[in-house]
């Protein structure tokens, strides 16, 4: 069974080389796209519901609530009130109220830079950023560092067991 990443990406254009390229670096990876504010949250939805979680999760910052379409569902009124240049830290925020998420690691790719996201603000030791103008290389080794550290996998160890820490403490050391 593959390894979902989300990428959260409302570009096909740079959707597909990024999800081309990590599948062919980790090639027991499956990038599952999604476009939206929207779209992210039904998904969020859905690994809540069905109990499983992405390896890791990519997001561009400024992302459209919906694509253009007849039916637009609600807008929540933070979403309203933080446009679609806040799109991503309020995912990111989303995803991190939720115990089981967070230990995965969350990566921003955009043309921002810290100071215009707020990084200090909108991230955790698990969460990084890089900017979209250095390329796709830069964002395979920043995924690969996320997923293959020490400190990173045993938290997401620690967090997948189904018995108490204090049972486990010899198996951890």
């Amino acid at each position: 069974m593959k390894k979902i990443v989300l990428l959260v990406e409302n570009r096909p254009a740079l959707a597909h080389p990024v999800r081309c390229a990590i599948e062919r670096e980790f090639d027991d990876f499956e990038v599952v796209t999604v476009e939206t504010e929207n779209d992210f949250r039904l998904n969020m939805d859905s690994f809540l519901g069905n109990g499983t979680c992405p390896l890791a999760v990519i997001s561009e910052v400024m992302l459209p609530w919906v694509q253009a379409g007849p039916e637009v569902p609600a807008i929540p009124p933070e979403v309203k009130k933080g446009t679609f240049r806040k799109a991503g830290t309020r995912c990111w925020k989303l995803f991190r109220q939720h115990r089981q998420f967070q230990t995965i690691p969350w990566i921003y790719f955009t043309f921002l830079n810290k100071a215009t996201i707020g990084f200090d603000r909108h991230s955790d030791e698990l969460t990084a950023l890089v900017e979209k103008d250095g390329g796709i290389t830069p964002l395979l080794e920043k995924l690969g560092d996320l997923l293959h550290d020490s400190a990173g996998m045993r938290m997401r160890l620690v967090s997948g067991l189904n018995t108490p820490l204090a049972e486990c403490v010899g198996e951890l050391s």
